[in-house]
């Protein structure tokens, strides 16, 4: 993956980046700081952002923080996308929405303190 990005970070709109985002978030000792820095990363390598992208920092950190305003962002973000934009994409994105939407069903049992906060599917 370092190779990757060493070689062309924009491969794949940012594959690499988006990898690191959960090899980062999920790992023992793993870098939240690092994983922000390939999310912002990998948007700036496109002018379409895959679905997944929002998905990741979401699931791999936003809940590890507790962060609940930010889980709901970067799902809404998620699922703003449009999956036809690029044909090519469409099974990742519609993938990826799948998941947001299945991750902000679930806001009772991924955050500790959701007191009366309305949970939008």
């Amino acid at each position: 993956v370092r190779r990757v990005l060493d070689v062309n970070e924009r491969y794949e709109a940012g594959a690499a980046h988006e990898f690191l985002i959960t090899y980062e978030s999920s790992r023992p000792g793993g870098s939240a700081g690092l994983a922000r820095e390939h999310f912002r990363r990998a948007l700036t390598l496109t002018d379409t952002p895959r679905a997944s992208l929002f998905v990741a920092l979401a699931e791999g950190l936003s809940i590890k923080e507790q962060n609940l305003d930010e889980f709901r962002n970067l799902l809404a973000r998620a699922l703003a996308v449009n999956p036809d934009r690029e044909p090519q994409t469409r099974l990742i994105n519609a993938t990826a929405q799948r998941r947001a939407r299945w991750l902000l069903g679930q806001v009772p049992e991924l955050f500790l303190d959701t007191d009366n906060k309305e949970v939008i599917p």
